[in-house]
C-alpha cells in the first residue's frame, strides 16, 4: 500500500456540518407542516444538495416549487454557517500537515459557494490541489464519478489513493473508484453504515505524514 494522493469529503468529514444541515431542514419543514422521517437523513447524507431536493420532494408536498423550496433552505444553511463553523477534531492540521508531502482533493455534493466560504474561513483554500463541488460532476455518491475526476486531475492510480469520508454513499463511492478509504466515525449521528471503509478513526487526532507512512507500512 503507497499513499500518493489523498482525498477529502468535506461535510462531516472536515467540518461538522451533517447535523446543521439535518437541523436547517427540521425547521424550515416544520415550517411548511411536514415531519421528515429519521430514514430520509440516513438514505440522502452524502448526497448532492440537489439530489436530496430532489427525493424529499417526490415524497413530500412542499407549499413552495421544489427550486423555490431549494433556494429558501439553502439561504437559511448559508446564514448558519456564517454564525459559525464547528471543524472535526484535528481536521485543519491534518490538512495543512498531509499538503506539505501529498496532493490534496476535496470531492462535495456541497455547492462551490459553500466549499469555498467553509475552506477560506479555516485557512486551508489553498491546501488543495483539486477542488470539485457539486457543479463539476454529474452522478452523486456513491457513483465513483466524482472520485475519479479528481483521480485523473491529480494523475494518480486508485490504488495509490486514501480517501477520508464519513457518510455510507461516500464510503461507498470511494471503493467503487478503487482507492482505499478511511471513515470518520465521530460525526456519525445519522448511524450510516460504514463496514465497507478498510479504516475506522474517530476524528482527525494525530493524523499527519507519518500517520499516513506507518498506515502505508502496517496495511
Amino acid at each position: 500500500m503507497t499513499i500518493k494522493a489523498i482525498f477529502f469529503d468535506m461535510d462531516g468529514t472536515i467540518v461538522d456540518t451533517e447535523n446543521t444541515a439535518h437541523q436547517v431542514l427540521v425547521k424550515n419543514f416544520k415550517n411548511w407542516n411536514i415531519e421528515l422521517d429519521k430514514e430520509d437523513m440516513q438514505s440522502l447524507t452524502g448526497r448532492k444538495w440537489s439530489v436530496m431536493f430532489q427525493a424529499l420532494a417526490k415524497k413530500y408536498p412542499f407549499p413552495l416549487s421544489p427550486t423555490e423550496a431549494e433556494q429558501v433552505l439553502m439561504e437559511d444553511y448559508r446564514q448558519t454557517l456564517e454564525k459559525g463553523i464547528v471543524t472535526v477534531k484535528g481536521s485543519v492540521d491534518a490538512v495543512k500537515s498531509l499538503s506539505e508531502n501529498y496532493p490534496l482533493a476535496l470531492v462535495s455534493g456541497s455547492n462551490r459557494r459553500e466549499i469555498t466560504f467553509i475552506l477560506t474561513q479555516l485557512g486551508i483554500l489553498d491546501c488543495f490541489k483539486c477542488i470539485l463541488g457539486a457543479e463539476d460532476y454529474v452522478e452523486s455518491k456513491p457513483s465513483p464519478e466524482s472520485y475519479l475526476k479528481a483521480l485523473e486531475m491529480l494523475q494518480v492510480d486508485p490504488k495509490n489513493g486514501l480517501v477520508f469520508e464519513d457518510s455510507k454513499v461516500g464510503i461507498e463511492a470511494g471503493c467503487n473508484a478503487g482507492m482505499w478509504v478511511a471513515a470518520i466515525t465521530g460525526t456519525n449521528f445519522a448511524l450510516q453504515d460504514q463496514s465497507m471503509s478498510h479504516f475506522q478513526v474517530k476524528d482527525f487526532s494525530g493524523v499527519d505524514c507519518t500517520w499516513v507512512e506507518r498506515l502505508s507500512l502496517n496495511f
